[in-house]
């Protein structure tokens, strides 16, 4: 399945596995599954060559599916780091299905960005300043429901838990919410 996003070109290079196209095609999403079982491998939606930032926000895939959405482009180490977190399976092998977006378009874009140009029912995992200043790399995930968004932070070890239980309906919103830290950051159920 390929995911269209409008106006997405780029340069080609590669971070663990992930190669990173001049295209405007992404592979769809699936659910996560146990290591030993081969996961998708998402291609993200690149593009440097608009230095503008944040000026015209790129469109957001409208498939289901969870999406991750660089909003820093100051920090590429950390957000290598990142990546390589989301792609470590728990150690019950499971990992976070997602598409990340990779688009300077999107740089500096808040909470309220990406909420508005989302569909009525996401789940968007944000790599913005604060979750790669971390230490802890937590992102924030932003769930919407009806058109209704919620918000946390997460570590990208508890990343799978809320990912594949909420693709699949297992548990809502607030079990995760509920488990929160008193920092607002989910790191897991236990």
């Amino acid at each position: 399945m390929a995911l269209v996003l409008p106006g997405c070109a780029g340069t080609t290079s590669s971070h663990q596995g992930v190669t990173l196209v001049e295209a405007s095609a992404a592979s769809g999403p699936s659910a996560s599954q146990p290591t030993g079982q081969a996961a998708p491998d998402p291609t993200p939606m690149n593009d440097t060559d608009d230095d503008q930032g944040g000026s015209q926000l790129a469109a957001l895939p409208t498939e289901r599916g969870t999406v991750l959405v660089r909003t820093d482009f100051s920090q590429p180490q950390r957000w290598n780091a990142l990546l390589e977190a989301l792609e470590t399976p728990s150690e019950e092998g499971f990992l976070p299905s997602f598409i990340p977006v990779e688009d300077r378009r999107w740089q500096d874009a808040t909470a309220e960005d990406i909420t508005a140009a989302a569909p009525d029912y996401a789940l968007i995992i944000v790599a913005d300043a604060a979750a790669l200043s971390s230490p802890e790399l937590a992102a924030l995930v932003i769930y919407i429901s009806d058109g209704v968004a919620h918000q946390l932070r997460a570590v990208p070890a508890s990343m799978w838990s809320i990912e594949n239980n909420l693709s699949l309906a297992n548990m809502d919103w607030e079990s995760f919410a509920d488990a929160a830290g008193t920092d607002g950051v989910y790191r897991g159920l236990g």
